[in-house]
């Protein structure tokens, strides 16, 4: 942004720059426009623009004003986080942890510790109070069976009938066994950086060396440890199955081990190196030492089921057993003593790279569960099916999928994955979010009006509501909820998180049966386009 003077000292806000893939870019915002007004006010300086600004979070979208060849446009734009250089130099400064409640203190049973929050057992009675308000229009937690919507369509000026089904389909090989899927890995090779090219005829560095070294491990083993463990035709052939993989752990242990022993072992030679590589040395020992302390989880989870006490399933209902993530580890010091250290680095770089992608790969590092615990698993799969003139059916969670499949229909960004984010949050609630579930508090949301009409001003549409934020299968999901009687109004699915959502907008609540309301209509619209509108006359469901 740039000010410019106009006639009788009038100041004018033009813009100078905009970011490629910034939200302002996508919704029109070009270089050269004035800005006109923002989230209400109107702007005549940088600094006045700079202050307004401050007032609001990041995800927040807002109405802008600006007037190009002398007419005036209106548009949402979602506020992004600042971007600095990884390579500013800045003073190191430590990172300070809140301080923890003796356990002997009446303080301690207040206190829940969690990645991200000072203390996470207040954000949890914001959720419970917020779902609990939410549950009176139903309950679904039993309805884990097939979902059948029908109604009519009309998309993309498409009018047409309509069909959506959601359910489980069992998942085998020949032998009718369920398939181990690859999501369920830990460590997914994806939200590793992708280290610098190495120079040709380059001598590097040692610590450079290791760096690769411990990249090169984490990416050989990232599926080398199913969580998804199924029973055999014999107790003793599950129990020899579960001792091959605690052993296979074991192997996978010793070189993960090495690894971060030649991480610590350079750690003298850090402040040698550019920044960038500081931050990529600091990333790879957090990241060895957090999968190690996973990897004794893991042992100590598969020696509980290969010895004489399994953890309990029902035959009829269960294929076998998946393991979740938990906050905690219990497998004893040597893991605790490793995450700590991971999450003290990670700490740390939020400090020292603050303002940078870095400082938002050690947020999400340090929000990464490592501990383990059962459940019970019954080896199906999630599809979702969508009929309205073309066919569509999707498997969220099928490995390696091209992300243009998980945002069918083309133009919805996502109206599939986002039918299965909703059914397992009304069916699930937090049990079904293993990358996170957080209140999020008060945040405004938009929803189109109903007759189609143009609204004079978009702040007309402003509706403030409560936020719970989860992630899924790496799909960040925003839930609105009505600040009066606490009914889902919205939600926001990002399939690609740097791209638009599928944003769906909820209304005409009807009575399903068994004192349950859900809406009978869904609203869809895509960056700047309105896809279409979703509306049932039916909806049933199947145990």
């Amino acid at each position: 942004m740039e000010s410019e003077s106009e006639g009788e000292g009038i100041g004018a806000l033009k813009v100078r720059a905009v970011l490629e893939d910034s939200d302002a870019g996508r919704r029109g915002l070009q270089f050269g426009d004035e800005l006109v007004s923002f989230a209400g006010r109107p702007m005549t300086s940088v600094n006045q623009f700079k202050n307004v600004l401050g007032i609001y979070p990041k995800g927040w979208r807002l109405p802008l004003v600006f007037r190009r060849e002398n007419k005036k446009h209106e548009i949402l734009v979602r506020l992004m986080k600042l971007r600095r250089d990884t390579q500013e130099n800045r003073p190191n400064r430590p990172g300070r942890r809140p301080p923890t409640p003796p356990t002997s203190s009446p303080a301690a049973k207040l206190y829940e510790p969690r990645p991200g929050f000072a203390n996470y057992y207040f954000n949890k009675l914001e959720q419970e109070r917020l779902l609990t308000a939410f549950r009176k229009h139903g309950d679904f937690a039993g309805l884990i069976g097939t979902w059948t919507m029908r109604g009519q369509a009309d998309a993309r000026a498409r009018k047409s009938d309509l069909k959506i089904v959601v359910g489980e389909e069992a998942e085998t090989e020949k032998d009718g066994k369920p398939i181990v899927r690859a999501w369920t890995y830990h460590l997914k090779p994806n939200t590793l950086p992708r280290l610098p090219e190495k120079e040709k005829g380059e001598e590097e560095s040692k610590l450079r060396q290791v760096v690769r070294a411990g990249m090169a491990v984490m990416l050989k083993h990232a599926e080398s440890l199913p969580q998804e463990i199924w029973a055999k035709s014999t107790p003793a052939e599950t129990k020899a199955h579960a001792a091959a993989l605690r052993d296979k752990a074991k192997e996978v242990r010793k070189e993960v081990v090495a690894a971060l022993g030649d991480i610590r072992l350079a750690s003298s030679d850090r402040e040698k190196e550019s920044r960038l590589w500081q931050a990529n040395y600091d990333y790879v020992h957090a990241r060895l030492a957090a999968f190690c302390a996973y990897v004794i989880e893991y042992e100590y989870r598969l020696a509980q089921l290969a010895g004489d006490n399994p953890p309990p399933r029902d035959p009829k209902k269960h294929r076998g057993w998946r393991l979740t993530a938990v906050t905690k580890t219990s497998s004893g010091p040597e893991a605790a003593k490793l995450l700590d250290e991971a999450r003290e680095v990670w700490r740390q770089m939020q400090k020292l790279y603050n303002g940078t992608v870095w400082a938002d790969r050690a947020a999400a590092g340090n929000e990464i569960q490592v501990g383990l615990d059962w459940q019970p698993a019954t080896g199906t799969k999630t599809i979702v099916k969508l009929m309205m003139g073309s066919e569509y059916s999707l498997d969220p969670l099928k490995l390696g999928q091209d992300v243009q499949v998980l945002m069918d229909p083309p133009g919805s960004g996502g109206l599939m994955t986002a039918l299965y984010q909703y059914r397992r949050f009304l069916t699930q609630g937090s049990d079904g979010f293993e990358g996170g579930f957080f209140h999020g508090g008060i945040e405004p949301v938009y929803p189109p009006p109903l007759d189609g009409s143009k609204p004079k001003s978009l702040a007309d549409l402003r509706v403030d509501a409560e936020v719970i934020q989860t992630e899924h299968a790496a799909v960040t999901v925003k839930w609105y909820f009505s600040l009066k009687d606490k009914k889902l109004i919205a939600f926001e699915t990002y399939v690609d998180p740097n791209g638009d959502p599928c944003e769906v907008y909820l209304s005409d609540y009807k009575d399903v049966g068994g004192g349950r309301q859900l809406p009978h209509r869904f609203d869809i619209v895509h960056g700047n386009n309105a896809y279409g509108t979703l509306s049932l006359s039916e909806i049933k469901f199947e145990n």
